[in-house]
C-alpha cells in the first residue's frame, strides 16, 4: 500500500528514517510501514548516506519514498534534522532503518 496522495499542506505525518549502509534492513523497515492501514496521509523520508546498495533498493522497490542521499556519512541526529527540514507533515515520527514498525 502507498500513502494517500495529498497536497503538501495536507500531509498529517512525516516518518523520517536516517540510514547508513542499511541494505540488510531497509526493505523490512519500509515494508513494515506500508503494512499499516491508515486513515490519514503520510510521507516517508529516508535520509541516507550509504556507500552500499541502500539507495538503489529504495529507488527500485519504494519509489514513493522521498530519498535524500548525502555524499558523506551523516550521524543519525544530523540525518534526522535534515529530514525534519524537508518534512511536510504536521506530526513528525522517527524510525531507525534497522527497526520494524509493529
Amino acid at each position: 500500500m502507498s500513502p494517500k496522495k495529498a497536497k503538501a499542506d495536507q500531509i498529517a505525518v512525516s516518518v523520517v528514517i536516517p540510514s547508513y549502509n542499511a541494505e540488510r534492513f531497509i526493505e523490512k523497515c519500509l515494508d513494515s510501514l506500508y503494512l499499516h492501514e491508515q486513515n490519514f496521509t503520510y510521507e516517508i523520508i529516508v535520509v541516507d548516506s550509504s556507500s552500499d546498495s541502500t539507495p538503489n533498493i529504495i529507488l527500485q522497490k519504494f519509489p514513493q519514498v522521498r530519498l535524500i542521499h548525502l555524499d558523506q556519512q551523516a550521524y543519525p541526529g544530523t540525518a534526522r534534522n535534515i529530514g525534519v527540514e524537508k518534512s511536510r507533515g504536521e506530526i513528525i515520527a522517527f524510525l531507525d532503518s534497522d527497526c520494524v514498525a509493529q
